[in-house]
């Protein structure tokens, strides 16, 4: 809708794009009886109409006489602003019925530093290539924020998602495994028991302030707590996978981090009856989202990435 002004003259009520619709069509008509013909309309309709237009504008828009009208200064006006109005009130629809669509508008993405890095961001990139008009915001962190809806459209996040208020939908499943390198493992010998790791080198992982030198293992119904020597710590999980490449001990790490050096023979696993807790990979999103062509699929692309076995 649009208010129309002209000098001290202004509508009492908003113009929509059927009225410009219709003026337009006087514009291009010679008499009234044209319009009638041109928008399938009788006589009396166009009559009232036009009246109706004029009494909500508070001015006469034509003067009429015999053989057809003249427009009134009024009219000229709203004869030269019609066209570009009525052509900026549908581009607006266009782009608000498009915003909905799964090839347009913005995405916002949430990730950690290394899986945004390692993995999201090449498959970000290669969703963008298909859906050029899309823009998409990827925002990576060391430590997992606690997130509102408004700062994101879908946040990746690995293990138990503790968000109650978002919906969660597992993208794929992700182990934690044990590795070394084989230098490492040649000098310092292999463990046969879980036990026997309170006197390795260990690489942990420090998140939210504390130190996690508490390994939790399992094998099949056997569960296993193991408080480890943590040689080495940082909050960022590719220095541990890279002091591990460097065979300075040995780490706990999600496959997804570390299936590239395994696949390199730069790592090994270590007990590799044995893994950590579950780290299963989610797509968080807020509940009115459910319903976003553009964050569906999203999601639904990443799950077949997952599928198409890339980590």
């Amino acid at each position: 809708m649009y208010s129309f002004e002209y000098c001290n003259v202004q509508c009492d009520r908003m113009l929509s794009s059927d009225d410009f619709e219709f003026f337009l069509a006087i514009t291009r008509a010679t008499n009234l009886a044209q319009v009638g013909r041109d928008l399938s309309l009788s006589a009396a309709t166009v009559t009232r109409k036009l009246a109706d237009l004029e009494a909500r504008c508070g001015v006469s828009l034509l003067h009429r006489g015999r053989r057809g009208y003249q427009f009134t200064d009024a009219g000229q006006l709203l004869a030269q602003r019609c066209t570009p109005l009525l052509a900026d009130m549908q581009h607006l629809q266009a782009q608000l019925a498009g915003s909905n669509q799964a090839g347009s508008g913005l995405l916002r993405v949430h990730a950690t530093l290394g899986f945004g890095r390692q993995v999201l961001a090449q498959w970000i990139a290669r969703y963008q290539r298909r859906h050029p008009l899309l823009r998409i915001q990827l925002d990576v962190a060391v430590d997992v924020p606690s997130l509102s809806p408004e700062q994101f459209d879908v946040a990746i996040r690995i293990g138990e998602p503790p968000e109650r208020d978002l919906i969660a939908r597992k993208l794929a499943s992700n182990e934690r495994w044990l590795v070394a390198s084989p230098d490492y493992l040649r000098e310092a010998g292999h463990p046969t028991h879980p036990e026997e790791l309170s006197h390795h080198r260990c690489l942990v992982l420090r998140q939210d302030q504390e130190a996690f030198s508490l390994w939790r293992l399992h094998r099949g119904r056997e569960h296993l707590r193991i408080r480890v020597n943590p040689t080495l710590a940082s909050n960022h999980g590719e220095v541990i996978r890279a002091w591990a490449i460097d065979g300075l001990g040995i780490a706990l790490r999600s496959a997804f981090d570390v299936s590239p050096a395994i696949k390199s023979g730069e790592l090994v696993r270590v007990l590799p009856q044995y893994q950590g807790p579950d780290g299963d990979i989610y797509a968080l999103f807020a509940p009115q989202q459910r319903t976003t062509l553009r964050v569906r699929q999203f999601v639904q692309f990443l799950q077949q990435e997952f599928k198409l076995g890339e980590l």
